[in-house]
């Protein structure tokens, strides 16, 4: 519950610490109240003395001397009390104090000839000033400051009506304003302090919450460590990992982000020049060790994308492309991946499309692709024999949306209930002699299933164990028009070289050469640089059609050195220069951080020559 006007938690077990803080502060201030107090009275009684009755003036002191002195040993008392402080009595006492207090010098101006009016205003400002000085030490108790108010501007209100002449009455109106303004202020000085009680006392909770979660943080760490001493050093390591792995969500994904990049960056060489070698003169024997080392490299880039997909996916971060593309395409190009794979072990691959599949749809292709890779992958890897099929039909036709089903069967050797039961889940495959027999890393379909989801659509599996399985994925897509224009996966590889200058910001060698051996494949001579810096000093005294530029490098990275181009350029009306980044850096956040930097186009290493050569398509002219 919250205290109104304030927002701070409220409750009745939180009203009495903060009720024993303000009579503290009451009893607190008290003492230099009660001096002050003394003095001024003592002042006044000594003016009183000179222009009226003198015993009336003292006898009046001594009244109010003894009424503070009742008050200070009262505090006396509350000092000695202990445990007994919190009691509602000891704030009702001091209210009586305060009134009694107040009530004596509102007194006062009956010491005083009615018929001078210069006493009366001298001691108007008197008890005015007391009850104004009064509002630090006693709204702490709204009560005790309001009796004390009364005690002391009634009297003087009361004398103002006896006197009832005009000037009287306009002194009675003043009072009147005065205790009213007093009161506001009062309540409001109240306010404050309680709140600041209140946040003190929330602020002391929130320490002491934070105190046990750290003991009980450390208890569980010192657990932990108690059971990492027990266990073998191999066991040890993987509760370290673990304990990393849940310690927070973040850390993960920048650890998985970190680890792509530093993977991808030498994948690139490996790649890059097993690919360029491909294309030299070999003979036939080291054309095949070329091709089986080239598929090998493949196969662990497609293990650490699917471990990246899999972060992306449970950290919420994997976004969706939404581009039209030719749907019936796509289908053909995955099946045909498969065909050589499925020949090599004597079983039939069969793709049916409906003709009246809509042509072009609006998804993302990229997505789709890799669910029927690893879905129709996996069919031609269970399967030792027989028919292996791919069926993409309408299931629902809704205008201009339609809900497809892609079917892919097998005659493998499917699966029992226990183990479709665990199907979809990460890191788990059938069973231990399935990953030996056919090997995997078990999160094809557990990324398959995440992405069906997120596109808005469901997968379902039927299976008998030794005869093959069902799989039928329903997905929805936005029909598109037809265009001669190409579409995502369509874009034309263009066989002539190109022509322009482009710069190469690199700072790794051997990625270097993998570049430079690339780019002048395509017909381009490429200028290099090491870092940022050079590549700002080399645009700013040469021409560059293109910048090839890597994020990571020392002295200004790639981000930085793309700012600050953009920021000459717009400055000195320079023309725009396309910068394409080629980094290892593959997450999304990373390829949105290149396009917020200013940059084009972006390249994700490992590169490909035709995914280079499809790029520099759409910023460089083809050679005459």
């Amino acid at each position: 519950m919250l205290r109104p006007g304030n927002g701070l938690p409220h409750d009745a077990a939180t009203d009495a610490p903060i009720e024993a803080d303000l009579t503290r502060l009451l009893f607190e201030q008290l003492p230099a109240s009660l001096v002050i107090t003394a003095a001024n009275a003592l002042l006044v009684a000594a003016a009183m003395s000179l222009v009226s009755s003198p015993a009336g003036a003292w006898v009046w002191f001594a009244a109010l001397l003894v009424i503070l002195i009742a008050r200070g040993l009262l505090m006396v008392r509350y000092r000695g009390a202990g445990e007994a402080r919190s009691s509602a009595d000891w704030t009702r006492r001091f209210a009586l104090g305060a009134a009694a207090t107040g009530l004596a010098w509102g007194l006062s101006v009956f010491l005083l000839p009615s018929h001078v009016l210069t006493y009366q205003v001298f001691l108007g400002f008197v008890i005015s000033g007391m009850v104004a000085g009064a509002i630090p030490s006693l709204s702490a108790c709204l009560i005790a400051y309001l009796f004390y108010m009364l005690g002391a501007l009634v009297p003087f209100a009361l004398r103002m009506i006896v006197i009832g002449d005009e000037l009287a009455f306009t002194f009675l109106a003043l009072i009147l304003l005065f205790a009213v303004f007093m009161w506001l202020n009062a309540r409001r000085y109240h306010r404050t302090l309680r709140h600041s009680l209140e946040l003190g006392h929330v602020n002391l909770d929130l320490i002491a919450s934070l105190t046990r979660e750290k003991e009980r943080i450390a208890a569980l760490n010192r657990d932990l460590e108690r059971e990492i001493e027990e266990r073998s050093a191999t066991e040890a390591a993987l509760v370290i990992a673990k304990e990393q792995a849940e310690s927070a969500s973040i850390a993960k994904g920048q650890f998985v982000a970190n680890m792509s990049h530093e993977i991808r960056t030498p994948m690139n060489g490996v790649l890059g020049l097993l690919e360029m070698l491909s294309h030299g003169r070999l003979s036939a024997e080291q054309k095949g060790l070329v091709e089986v080392a080239h598929s090998s490299a493949e196969s662990l880039l497609n293990v650490i994308n699917d471990i990246l997909d899999f972060s992306k996916i449970e950290s919420g971060r994997l976004d969706l492309e939404q581009i039209p593309f030719d749907l019936r395409r796509l289908v053909e190009d995955v099946a045909g991946l498969f065909t050589a794979s499925a020949r090599s072990k004597q079983i039939d691959l069969v793709c049916f499309v409906e003709p009246g599949l809509p042509t072009r749809v609006l998804g993302d292709p990229h997505r789709l692709r890799q669910i029927l890779n690893n879905v129709l992958g996996n069919a031609v890897k269970f399967s030792l024999s027989g028919e292996v099929a791919l069926r993409v039909e309408v299931c629902a036709d809704e205008g201009e949306r339609s809900r497809l089903c892609f079917e892919i069967s097998d005659t493998g050797i499917g699966m029992t209930p226990e183990q479709l039961k665990r199907l979809f889940k990460p890191f788990v495959q059938a069973d231990g002699s399935t990953t030996r027999r056919f090997g995997g890393s078990g999160l094809g379909l557990a990324i398959s299933k995440d992405l069906i989801e997120l596109m808005g659509g469901d997968i379902q599996v039927e299976s008998t164990f030794g005869r093959g399985s069902l799989f039928r994925i329903r997905l929805p897509f936005e029909h598109q028009p037809d265009s001669a224009e190409p579409t995502a996966g369509e874009a034309p590889m263009l066989d002539r070289p190109f022509k322009g200058r482009v710069l190469l910001a690199e700072d790794n060698p051997v990625n270097q050469q993998v570049a430079i051996g690339m780019l002048m494949r395509l017909g381009i001579e490429p200028n290099l640089v090491r870092n940022g810096a050079e590549a700002i000093e080399r645009l700013a005294s040469e021409r560059y059609d293109a910048v090839l530029m890597d994020m990571q490098m020392p002295v200004l990275d790639g981000l930085g050195a793309t700012r600050q181009w953009r920021e000459r350029e717009r400055r000195e009306g320079r023309p725009h220069t396309p910068i394409i980044a080629m980094t290892a850096n593959a997450m999304a956040t990373d390829r949105e951080a290149c396009f917020e930097a200013g940059m084009d186009d972006y390249l994700a290493k490992p590169v490909k020559l035709a995914d280079l050569r499809e790029t520099l398509a759409r910023w460089l002219p083809a050679a005459d």
